[in-house]
């Protein structure tokens, strides 16, 4: 009597997630977020891109060129993703350079998942909050989701522009995410300021307060990778934690928690200018991002980035870390690195 056929069955216990920029300074909290939850972990990376912020977390590294369409297809098509995380992102560069990397890139990953007909969960889209402009602006004095956009620089234009590419194609699950200012261990493009403070100084741009839509970036995470895996469809959320700060608090905080004895530091808006201009100069010369840009200078001037934050709330979300607490594990963090 013939034996029966054994079927190999394969089963796949866990969910796969892509974390699009998943070695960068948000990207490598995500990925940590990500395996806490479970989660079997992807990244993509180039060939010469450090992988020192996610050491010693499990995860699949596929070192591809990202905007190589025929690189992509084939990554997404073979292993079939069921979240998807575009977190990678420019800050800085010319406006052709900021509109390919941040704005065309997602409106190409959403027509390959759609060619390759990938029945994907969720795709998440990492914007931020300055893609609709300061609070200043605002009738209601605080930003919201319906908010009309007012983008004050090249950056949060092409942010804004990647938003309107995903909602072209209303066949992808796709949410978009908008924190305000993110905060944290292995964010370097802080690493000037908090060394002035440590300097013992606290740069004041004028009489009035600058309020503040801060978060930090582990709440950024375990707030992306809710609304990925809950949130609702089509919908965007804005981050931030719920205590009000003004740049000031801030800045004599971050003194507070360094032990120094700090004197605020008058510079006006034409010096504030003056000195980006000038780091803009040596950046290049040096072949090195600049930390402050004339573009970056008008997101500082402005007076308000408060926010409304009802759809993530509504959610039952909560942040974790205070002002106090995030600022003391992020000091932490560069003087154990010997950064300050």
């Amino acid at each position: 009597m013939a034996r029966p056929h054994k079927l190999k069955v394969k089963l796949r216990l866990k969910n796969k997630i892509l974390i699009i920029g998943g070695t960068g300074f948000v990207g490598s909290h995500l990925v940590e977020e990500a395996w806490t939850r479970g989660l079997d972990v992807h990244i993509t990376s180039r060939k010469k891109s450090s992988l020192q912020n996610v050491k010693g977390i499990p995860l699949h590294n596929h070192q591809i060129d990202i905007f190589n369409e025929d690189a992509l297809r084939e990554l997404i098509s073979r292993e079939k993703f069921d979240y998807i995380i575009l977190s990678m992102g420019l800050v800085h560069g010319t406006s052709e350079e900021l509109h390919r990397v941040n704005s065309a890139f997602g409106g190409k990953l959403c027509k390959l998942i759609i060619e390759e007909r990938l029945e994907i969960k969720r795709l998440t889209y990492m914007s931020c909050l300055t893609a609709i402009g300061a609070a200043d602006y605002d009738v209601r004095g605080r930003l919201s989701t319906d908010s009309t956009p007012r983008p004050m620089t090249e950056h949060a234009k092409s942010k804004l522009q990647a938003e309107q590419l995903f909602r072209l194609y209303p066949v992808i699950p796709y949410t978009i995410v908008r924190p305000g200012m993110i905060y944290g261990p292995r964010d370097l493009h802080r690493l000037p300021l908090y060394r002035l403070i440590a300097k013992g100084w606290l740069p004041n741009l004028g009489k009035e307060e600058q309020n503040l839509s801060l978060i930090y970036v582990k709440d950024v995470a375990r707030a992306t990778l809710e609304v990925t895996m809950r949130g609702r469809i089509f919908k965007t959320y804005h981050l931030a934690h719920p205590e009000k700060v003004t740049a000031n608090k801030f800045l004599s905080t971050a003194a507070y928690i360094l032990d120094v004895s700090a004197r605020q530091l008058p510079i006006s808006k034409f010096q504030l200018k003056l000195v980006a201009k000038f780091n803009e100069i040596v950046s290049k010369l040096k072949n090195k991002e600049p930390y402050l840009t004339t573009e970056s200078a008008k997101e500082l001037i402005a007076f308000s980035w408060e926010t409304d934050l009802s759809e993530i709330n509504s959610m039952g979300f909560v942040p974790q870390y205070s002002l106090q607490d995030g600022l003391k594990e992020t000091l932490e963090w560069y003087l154990h690195s010997n950064l300050l």
